[in-house]
């Protein structure tokens, strides 16, 4: 005869919040719900949340009969809406910078002729935003010529004979950045400055690395599966 499965007895929920860390318990069998709170503890909100474990333990469950524990937290959200924690600051493609201000010119109340709304206030300055070169193409320049500099800007090697190899948009829906893959087989300059950054890992091997989630990135992961397929082929 199969064994049952036994009931699972309690389903814990916290929720930690700036002023209180709320504990609810659900009990199963008996069908009551058990409601806790205690004070939060800004300096380490771990803190309030293992004292109310303990007190739950100690008064009426068995741990090992918990069986779902969810935590949430509004600290984050308090913080934002408060203006208080790290001061932080923005690096974004040259010639972008405007966009923090800009937003595509969304209201967040839906009426974009309102001449009365104010934005709340940044939470990252534009003095504390920098422009940084790199991600697009330059004026009067065609996509080899960025994929050229920008291979040598990033890794001092200089392409030859570039042929395209894919193009792909990351996303139909929200992201517009059509993005072009181009292969070069042979290099005439070869930057000493940063040539102890370079590692030269065999195809075969870098199929590998990504099945063993070793490169876990996007775009790299694209390039090399296509590069791999076309060697494949030919």
């Amino acid at each position: 005869m199969r064994k049952q499965k036994q009931l699972t007895r309690y389903r814990l929920g916290v929720d930690v919040g700036g002023t209180h860390t709320d504990f609810i318990l659900n009990d199963l069998v008996k069908r009551t719900i058990t409601i806790k709170k205690l004070a939060s503890s800004p300096e380490n909100p771990a803190l309030a949340v293992l004292e109310g474990l303990k007190s739950l333990i100690k008064e009426v469950v068995n741990p090992a009969e918990i069986d779902f524990f969810s935590h949430g937290t509004t600290v984050t959200t308090n913080a934002l809406l408060e203006g208080k924690g790290a001061k932080v600051g923005v690096l974004i493609n040259q010639g972008f910078r405007a966009i923090c201000e800009v937003q595509t010119q969304a209201r967040d109340q839906g009426n974009p002729f309102d001449h009365l709304f104010q934005r709340p206030q940044h939470i990252t300055p534009p003095s504390l935003s920098y422009e940084i070169p790199g991600g697009k193409i330059d004026d009067k320049e065609t996509p080899e010529d960025a994929a050229i500099r920008e291979c040598f800007e990033e890794t001092g090697v200089k392409c030859n004979n570039l042929k395209p190899l894919i193009s792909y948009q990351p996303s139909l829906d929200i992201w517009k950045n059509y993005t072009r893959i181009f292969l070069s087989e042979e290099f005439s300059h070869f930057s000493e400055d940063k040539s102890e950054n370079h590692v030269w890992i065999p195809m075969e091997h870098c199929i590998e690395m990504i099945f063993s989630e070793q490169i876990v990135d996007g775009l790299s992961i694209i390039v090399l599966l296509a590069y791999h397929t076309k060697i494949n082929k030919s």
